[in-house]
């Protein structure tokens, strides 16, 4: 089973994610350059009973940039790209939706004054 980080990466990719104007990480995210997005997986529930291959799964998006409004307009594009998403085939797997599960949050700055911003969205797929 591949990871939906990296399918939603890949997926992203696919949709022009140069329109992002940032470099897109998964699961491990650089310190440079400053104006990136990664997506990690995160806590979903446990398999649906009357189907184990029904996976509800989680992901959260984290956008960093020099100032806080291109941090903002990155989890914009993030949401309108995963929003969109219902009953599409992405990799090996059919994914019924992607529904945010919390809105943009700030997280602050780091270490070296970028702003942080994460949301976190539900999925649930199947193998295609």
């Amino acid at each position: 089973m591949s990871a939906p980080s990296h399918e939603l990466a890949q997926y992203f990719d696919g949709q022009g994610t140069a329109t992002l104007g940032v470099d897109l990480f998964t699961n491990d995210e650089p310190t440079a350059p400053d104006d990136v997005m990664t997506i990690y997986d995160t806590a979903g529930s446990a398999p649906v009973l009357f189907d184990e291959k029904l996976r509800d799964l989680g992901i959260q998006v984290r956008s960093r940039a020099g100032n806080y409004a291109d941090a903002y307009q990155m989890q914009e594009d993030a949401f309108d790209i995963l929003n969109a998403i219902k009953g599409q085939v992405i990799g090996g797997h059919r994914y019924i939706g992607v529904w945010m599960t919390s809105d943009v949050t700030n997280v602050g700055a780091d270490d070296n004054d970028r702003s942080i911003l994460t949301s976190n969205f539900r999925i649930e797929r199947h193998p295609a």
